[in-house]
Protein backbone atom coordinates (compact mmCIF):
# COMPACT_ATOMS: atom_id res chain seq x y z
CA UNK A 1 0.00 0.00 0.00
CA UNK A 2 1.26 3.37 -0.61
CA UNK A 3 2.80 5.68 2.10
CA UNK A 4 0.10 8.48 1.50
CA UNK A 5 -2.58 6.06 1.19
CA UNK A 6 -1.76 4.60 4.52
CA UNK A 7 -1.04 8.72 5.56
CA UNK A 8 -4.64 9.33 4.80
CA UNK A 9 -6.03 6.27 5.74
CA UNK A 10 -4.66 7.07 9.45
CA UNK A 11 -6.14 10.69 9.37
CA UNK A 12 -9.49 9.58 8.59
CA UNK A 13 -9.45 7.63 11.67
CA UNK A 14 -9.57 11.51 14.03
CA UNK A 15 -12.63 12.39 14.56
CA UNK A 16 -12.87 16.57 14.12
CA UNK A 17 -13.94 18.84 16.56
CA UNK A 18 -17.27 19.43 16.76
CA UNK A 19 -18.39 15.66 14.82
CA UNK A 20 -19.09 12.99 16.76
CA UNK A 21 -17.64 10.51 14.26
CA UNK A 22 -14.53 9.64 12.65
CA UNK A 23 -14.37 10.89 9.08
CA UNK A 24 -13.79 6.55 8.14
CA UNK A 25 -17.12 6.24 9.74
CA UNK A 26 -19.24 8.86 8.13
CA UNK A 27 -17.86 7.61 4.88
CA UNK A 28 -18.94 4.15 5.93
CA UNK A 29 -22.10 5.18 7.01
CA UNK A 30 -25.00 5.53 3.92
CA UNK A 31 -27.55 7.66 3.50
CA UNK A 32 -30.66 7.01 6.66
CA UNK A 33 -33.14 8.72 4.11
CA UNK A 34 -34.38 8.86 0.02
CA UNK A 35 -33.56 12.56 -0.20
CA UNK A 36 -32.12 14.69 -2.62
CA UNK A 37 -30.09 16.00 0.22
CA UNK A 38 -29.00 12.38 1.31
CA UNK A 39 -28.10 11.44 -2.54
CA UNK A 40 -26.09 14.78 -2.62
CA UNK A 41 -24.01 14.06 0.93
CA UNK A 42 -23.64 10.16 -0.51
CA UNK A 43 -22.15 11.28 -4.09
CA UNK A 44 -19.64 13.82 -1.67
CA UNK A 45 -18.82 10.08 0.24
CA UNK A 46 -17.99 8.56 -2.79
CA UNK A 47 -15.84 11.41 -4.58
CA UNK A 48 -14.01 11.39 -1.17
CA UNK A 49 -13.62 7.27 -1.04
CA UNK A 50 -12.25 7.45 -4.99
CA UNK A 51 -10.31 10.57 -3.82
CA UNK A 52 -7.81 8.63 -1.18
CA UNK A 53 -6.75 6.41 -4.27
CA UNK A 54 -7.47 3.16 -2.41
CA UNK A 55 -8.19 1.49 -6.34
CA UNK A 56 -4.28 1.52 -6.30
CA UNK A 57 -4.15 -1.26 -3.63
CA UNK A 58 -4.17 -4.81 -5.22
CA UNK A 59 -7.46 -6.43 -3.85
CA UNK A 60 -7.06 -8.88 -6.68
CA UNK A 61 -6.29 -12.27 -4.08
CA UNK A 62 -9.08 -11.38 -1.62
CA UNK A 63 -11.91 -13.36 -2.67
CA UNK A 64 -15.40 -12.66 -4.02
CA UNK A 65 -17.10 -13.42 -0.71
CA UNK A 66 -15.09 -11.56 1.74
CA UNK A 67 -14.95 -8.22 -0.31
CA UNK A 68 -19.08 -8.70 -0.29
CA UNK A 69 -18.84 -9.06 3.28
CA UNK A 70 -16.34 -6.19 3.81
CA UNK A 71 -18.54 -3.95 1.41
CA UNK A 72 -21.21 -4.53 3.42
CA UNK A 73 -23.53 -5.82 0.39
CA UNK A 74 -23.66 -9.06 1.52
Amino acid sequence: MPYELRTEMVRLLEVPEKKRVSELEWLRLGPMRVSGKDMELALDRAREVRGLGAGAVDAGRVPAARMTSLAGTG
